[in-house]
């Protein structure tokens, strides 16, 4: 699927799984993985390297569990470039914002 193209392509990945929302107790933002969600993430990023995937950089937000997602994932594949961008977290839709405006100005 990703070998031998020289065309450009985007992957876009959720975070891994993160201790649920209604029972964390701390800030949203350092809400971490679970352990599940760490073994996830590796199977994944396993799996990534398996297919030859080998991205130029890897784009997150600075929330814990996406950092933690998008570190693994770059560690595994051996990705130097990684990037956090601020608006990636938390970019839920308003009458104000587009929730995919933020994702666009990555792309």
């Amino acid at each position: 699927m990703f070998r031998n193209t020289k065309k450009k392509q985007i992957i876009f990945v959720r975070h891994a799984k993160a201790f649920d929302v209604l029972l964390w107790k701390g800030n949203d933002f350092d809400r971490p993985l679970i352990p599940a969600g760490e073994k996830s993430n590796e199977i994944m990023a396993n799996y990534l390297r398996l297919i030859w995937l080998k991205p130029d950089r890897i784009v997150s937000s600075p929330a814990l569990r996406a950092k933690s997602t998008a570190d693994g994932m770059a560690k595994k594949l051996s990705v130097v470039n990684v990037e956090y961008v601020d608006d990636l977290y938390n970019a839920k839709s308003t009458i104000l914002r587009d929730p995919f405006e933020a994702h666009f100005r990555v792309i």
